[in-house]
């Protein structure tokens, strides 16, 4: 936490655009003491407390971006990330739009499709080289956007391959896998030689260990089994 109190006191500083927003970052100097003393240097305009409610607060996120399109700077103090997960997407769907929904294939092939989204595009890509020498032609198509989503790009990958694995990091049941599973099913059908395969995370909490947290999330050999399944049929 002195880190990043000394991190917020040089910003704030040098730069009298920067402002620092969040729950009890006031007098109380943050529940983890993280901007303890900047209120009493900087004042109450540059060091504002928000309202004690996590869903509510996350409009801070919109603030930060709306904001930065007038020359200031917001620094936030978050507590409850998870809560706030929906804003801070709807806040990113900005810098999402930037990328025009465009998915992009990251390789070419001809066998089977895998449709990878996030972490997972490096898992399949090294899956893809493992497989090529077993004979099996991987394309690899990363959306980089969930919304919009780019159907015309998967829909024209599953008329070339027939076969598709979806995966990501998500939890498998009712993951968002689900949901491109689905578009395919319904406007592709008649391209498939079988059904589409997804490769997600076990539905159980997140283990903070580690080791534990990698092995309960998919790679590169959970993706290169899906493809072997899929291919077989």
């Amino acid at each position: 936490m002195a880190a990043i109190r000394e991190a917020l006191d040089l910003e704030l500083a040098a730069d009298p655009d920067v402002i620092v927003m969040g729950e009890d970052v006031g007098r109380v100097g943050g529940i983890f003491r993280a901007t303890e003393g900047l209120f009493e240097r900087y004042g109450p305009e540059r060091i504002r407390d928000t309202p004690l409610t996590e869903s509510g607060f996350v409009g801070c996120e919109l603030d930060g971006v709306a904001l930065g399109g007038h020359g200031l700077r917001l620094a936030e103090e978050e507590e409850l990330l998870l809560e706030e997960h929906d804003g801070v997407v709807v806040a990113d769907r900005g810098r999402e739009q930037a990328l025009g929904g465009k998915a992009r294939v990251a390789r070419e092939g001809n066998d089977v499709t895998v449709v990878a989204l996030g972490a997972t595009v490096g898992h399949a890509l090294r899956a893809a080289r493992e497989l090529e020498a077993e004979g099996i032609d991987v394309e690899v198509l990363d959306p980089r956007t969930l919304a919009p989503l780019d159907t015309e790009a998967i829909a024209r990958s599953v008329a070339k391959t027939s076969r598709v694995v979806v995966a990501h990091e998500a939890v498998r049941f009712g993951g968002f896998g689900g949901e491109i599973a689905s578009q395919i099913a319904e406007h592709c059908f008649c391209d498939l030689d079988g059904p589409v395969v997804r490769v997600g995370a076990p539905s159980h909490p997140m283990p903070y260990q580690k080791d534990l947290e990698l092995a309960a999330l998919p790679d590169a050999a959970d993706i290169a089994a899906a493809v072997r399944a899929v291919a077989r049929r």
